[in-house]
């Protein structure tokens, strides 16, 4: 009798223990589970929140364009003021047509366009692409021209910068272009 006992507790031992293991297995993949759900949760909270510190950087150079636009028309009238105290007549700088239209002699039509599509022709406009390149400026230049920060800040700079590449390249070199966006500015 003892020894049918003794079977009958090993019997039962083992029976609980693979018991015990099914569900201590069963609670570890539900939290495995749940693990993975939050990780991909959080994943999408963080592209998020880049998202959103992206749009209030573009949001800030938007304020802070038009802040240096408010600026500059300060300047300018401080400097016509002096002009008209020196009898010099105030010249203002060329505007970005302008500039366009002095580079892209030929095609000055289509570089408005361009320029248009790409930023709105504003200068201090910066795009950070899906492949991690960046674009910055008038013509939106991707930073495998390998663009100085002054060729991005400066129009005229940026006008020059954009019709050596299209010289190089032609119009392909634009996603506006390529995408017939362009056209919408014609």
């Amino acid at each position: 009798m003892r020894i049918f006992l003794k079977k009958v507790w090993v019997k039962v031992r083992l029976t609980v223990i693979i018991i015990l293991s099914i569900v201590i297995g069963a609670v570890w993949m539900y939290n495995y589970q749940s693990f993975a759900i939050m990780k991909c949760e959080a994943e999408e909270t963080w592209t998020q929140i880049q998202q959103i510190q992206e749009q209030r950087k573009e949001i800030k150079i938007d304020v802070d364009d038009a802040q240096e636009v408010e600026s500059r028309d300060e300047a300018s009238r401080e400097v016509s003021l002096e002009g008209e105290a020196d009898n010099k007549p105030f010249v203002s700088p060329p505007s970005i047509e302008d500039l366009i239209k002095k580079y892209f002699k030929d095609d000055y039509q289509t570089a408005l366009a361009i320029a248009t599509a790409e930023s709105r022709m504003r200068t201090v406009v910066y795009h950070k692409n899906s492949n991690g390149t960046m674009d910055c400026s008038i013509f939106q230049i991707n930073s495998i021209h390998n663009p100085t920060r002054e060729q991005c800040e400066n129009a005229e700079e940026n006008i020059k910068l954009a019709y050596r590449i299209y010289q190089k390249s032609g119009w392909k070199a634009w996603a506006t272009y390529n995408s017939s966006k362009y056209l919408e500015f014609l």
